[in-house]
């Protein structure tokens, strides 16, 4: 999962957390990454230490917490925000007291939204624009 990737190497690159080297950090992943939205830090009680943009960050759980095999990250499905699609909630427990999240969509953008800030694959018949994970790639025949 590139989620528990992203939160690991966030974690490991940052001393301490809600720090300008944690924000940079978490943006810098944010931007090299198709799918991470954000990063929130919490407390167990859900009070928000700080995220990613320096916003209150709105979200609704949809299951129930769940462990992730093999790691020990846990998952929970989200509504994130104004969001369409659910989201997964990726969390690491960070001491005793905090909890780290990333926010990864599920699934596609709706096709009304599709373009190169909307990670999408359009099929396309030869000749005709296309966009291949958002980034629009021209046309099949070289123009």
């Amino acid at each position: 999962m590139d989620a528990v990737a992203s939160l690991r190497r966030i974690l490991a690159a940052s001393p301490s957390l809600c720090t300008p080297t944690f924000v940079a950090n978490v943006q810098d992943e944010i931007e090299s990454s198709l799918n991470l939205k954000q990063v929130l830090v919490e407390n167990a009680d859900g009070v928000q230490y700080c995220d990613a943009f320096g916003r209150t960050v709105s979200y609704s759980p949809l299951s129930q917490s769940l462990p992730i095999p093999g790691h020990t990250e846990t998952i929970t499905v989200v509504k994130l925000g104004q969001m369409a699609m659910p989201a997964l909630k990726i969390t690491q427990v960070f001491g005793t007291t905090r909890r780290v999240s990333a926010f990864v969509p599920l699934g596609q953008p709706e096709p009304s939204r599709a373009g190169p800030d909307h990670p999408c694959r359009r099929n396309a018949a030869r000749g005709a624009d296309q966009w291949y994970l958002g980034v629009h790639a021209g046309r099949r025949d070289g123009v």
